[in-house]
Order: structure tokens, then sequence, then C-alpha cells
């Protein structure tokens, strides 16, 4: 993968200022005031920070055969990560009895919304069987398929249970470990594996703007899905920008044009497809300048505004 490595001089702005290469203590830094910054157009509540959940289905001789793993945010909604079943227990309700449970500890815990992501090849018929809508569809992603975000309510009165199946065995729900959620981790990308073709491996890389002292200004930190052709070439597939920060001093003044361009230019020198990212409804007015498009919104996250999912394709 070709990723510009040296010290090059910014070619619009004021010569005093270099593109550098961000230190994981700049994503940090980065990624901490743009937590401050959300919390600024939305106060948190008062939970301390991010609380996550395992979930675990044992069957008689302790073996786990189903499980999930959710967070719970600041902005009171509970984020699904992972659902596995056993393929050998599947279709007698397990599913559905975890999401049930882990919902109900998103609603003892004040969530309001609950959203997860799945793909073509996973579980969307599922979940819109549980409740849940999709609220965004990103093609080619992975390679050949679809991926889905959706989004269920929690502050809805409950109508009852969504599935009947049972396969007369007696099975128990209890909260895990982190090993155990490492093992349910693993299972689903098992299974993800023996449907679609994944990414080889990620990139994770980030540029930066700093001044003539040294002090960051601005930076952007992108995770791009590498995948290997049939002659043993790395190319891209989807950059996922997860920051994009620019002091506040210092916006209006292309920094966040400039990082988004030499983050394009690199994606297309590696045969990239397209650029994917996340974002408040306040942001998305540079991005839309720029060419990238809304495929996913969810409503009222965080409360009193949208979440937008937001792509470009490299053409």
């Amino acid at each position: 993968i070709r990723i510009c490595r040296t010290v090059h001089m910014s070619e619009v702005l004021d010569m005093k200022y270099e593109m550098l290469l961000t230190t994981p203590d700049d994503v940090e830094y980065m990624s901490e005031k743009l937590d401050a910054f959300y919390d600024s157009i939305v106060p948190p509540s008062e939970r301390p920070s991010t609380e996550g959940y395992v979930l675990k289905v044992s069957d008689e001789n302790g073996n786990i055969i189903g499980g999930c793993i959710a967070y719970v945010n600041s902005w009171d909604i509970l984020r699904i990560n992972t659902l596995w079943v056993d393929e050998h227990h599947r279709k007698c309700g397990l599913g559905s009895k975890l999401l049930e449970k882990i919902e109900h500890v998103g609603r003892e815990k004040g969530c309001y919304l609950s959203t997860l992501g799945t793909g073509d090849f996973q579980a969307r018929g599922f979940y819109e069987k549980n409740g849940y809508q999709v609220c965004g569809t990103v093609e080619n992603s992975p390679k050949g398929h679809v991926s889905y975000s959706m989004a269920k309510r929690l502050d809805c009165p409950i109508l009852g249970t969504v599935s009947n199946h049972d396969d007369g065995k007696l099975h128990t729900t209890t909260f895990g470990t982190e090993e155990d959620g490492d093992f349910i981790d693993d299972k689903l990308d098992e299974y993800n594996c023996s449907h679609a073709t994944l990414p080889n491996r990620y990139e994770r890389f980030g540029k930066k703007f700093v001044d003539e002292h040294g002090n960051l200004v601005a930076g952007i930190f992108v995770r791009a899905d590498i995948y290997r052709t049939a002659n043993g070439t790395d190319v891209w597939g989807a950059a996922n920008v997860s920051v994009l920060w620019v002091e506040e001093r210092y916006r209006n003044e292309r920094f966040g044009s400039q990082l988004l361009l030499d983050i394009e230019r690199t994606a297309k020198e590696n045969s990239g497809d397209f650029i994917l990212l996340d974002v408040l409804d306040c942001q998305a007015t540079i991005f839309l300048k720029h060419g990238y498009r809304i495929v996913g919104e969810i409503q009222n996250c965080p409360r009193g505004h949208r979440w937008y999912t937001m792509k470009k394709l490299l053409e």
C-alpha cells in the first residue's frame, strides 16, 4: 500500500503549516476534542462513560452456544456490536432471547434507542422480525455484499415476545466475561469469513497539520480495508474516516478540505473504491460540498439530531 510518509508543505494554505503523519497521542487528543464537541452539541447523560456488556447462553454442559456484546453510551443509546448463535441451535429462539435480554439491559440503563449493523449474508430479516428498521445501506461493503444500519426505539411499549420457538432444552443466559466476549467475537468472525470475502487486513493511519511551533491544528484518522487480488497485489476497498478534527479558530480555513483531499488521493492511488464516514447532522455540510452523499440516517440519534452515514465513490 502506497502511503506518503514524507513531510510536505500545504500547496494552498500558508507555507508555515506542515502536513505530517499522526502519532497515537495525536489520535487520542483529536478523539477527545471531537467528543468534547459532540458533548457541547448534545449534553451527555450522567453516565460517566461507555458501559460494555457481554451476554452468553450456555448449554447443560456449560458450553457457550450463543452470545451478545453491546455498549451503552453517554447519549443513552444501546449499540449492539455482536450477536451470534451456534449453527446447531439456530431457529429455536435463542437469538431473540439474547436480543430481548440486552434490550432489557438497555432500558434499565435509560436507553431510548438501539442500533446495530448487519450484512446481506447475516441477519437482516431476523432483526426486522424483532422490530428493527433499516436506516442505512452501503453497497460493496464488504466487496460484493451490502451492509445495513438498523435501529429500534426502546422507549415504545413492548407488544409481546417475537418468537415462540423452543428446542426443549434448558439453556442459561448470564452475563459473561471479557474472555467470553472474545470467544463470541471469534465465532461470529468465523461465520462471516465462511460467507463473504472479508479484508485480508486493515491499514490505520492519519495525517495532521501543525503550525510553525509544532502545534496540532487539524487532523484526520482513517482505517482502510485491504484486499489481496488474484495477482498478489494489495488494494483498498473502503477507507473509513473515524476522526476529522480542526481546531476551532482554524475552521473555515480549508484545513479539513485539504485533509479529505489527501485521503481521497491516497485511496485512489491504491485503487480504493470509496470513502465512508459517520457524522452528526451539523457536520454534514463540508462533506456534501465535497461530493459525499447520505446513504444512512438515524433520526433522533442523539436526541434532537440525526446521525448520518456518508459515502463518496472514488472514480
